[in-house]
Order: C-alpha cells, then sequence, then structure tokens
C-alpha cells in the first residue's frame, strides 16, 4: 500500500466516525523485511553463543520500528539484520 493510500483510507475511517479534523502525513519511511538472511542469523547465534556462553535472549520490547539503518541494504537484496542491545529506556 502507497503511504497516498494509506493516508486516504485513515482520513476516511476517522471522518466516517464522525471525529472531524484532519488527517496529514508528516513523516514516513518504508520498512523493509530481509531476504536470505538466515545464514548471517545463524552467525550471529552461533557467535553469541560462544561469546557469552548462552542463546540470544529474544526481543524484549512489543514495540518495534519498521524503519532501521540496515533497511537501505534490505531494499536493494543485501542480506542485512539487527543486533545489539535492548532498549531500556522503558520503566516495565
Amino acid at each position: 500500500m502507497s503511504f497516498a493510500e494509506a493516508e486516504k483510507e485513515l482520513k476516511e475511517v476517522i471522518l466516517s466516525q464522525g471525529f472531524g479534523g484532519d488527517v496529514q502525513l508528516y513523516m514516513a519511511r518504508r520498512g523493509y523485511e530481509g531476504k536470505n538472511v538466515e545464514p548471517l542469523v545463524a552467525a550471529i547465534r552461533k557467535s553469541h553463543q560462544a561469546i557469552r556462553g548462552k542463546e540470544c535472549p529474544p526481543v524484549s520490547t512489543g514495540e518495534i520500528s519498521m524503519w532501521r539503518d540496515v533497511n537501505v541494504f534490505n531494499e536493494v537484496g543485501i542480506p542485512s539484520a539487527t543486533f545489539g542491545f535492548p532498549n531500556r529506556t522503558r520503566i516495565e
């Protein structure tokens, strides 16, 4: 779905509920799903196990941004994955 289509659909839904107001797209970035990343992810998991002595922890937050720096690689078909420290700014 294009950004324009998404904006149009959201406007229609909001207005159909009688809320009034205006919907404006002010920032949009495409997200990309990494393709053929399995060998890279396997290497990351193996390295983590060797260095830390335990498996990679699961993603600890329900909010995951679709924009990552690796998107520029995934967009052109270069297998890429994100690995790093978790976001600890939230208080749970």
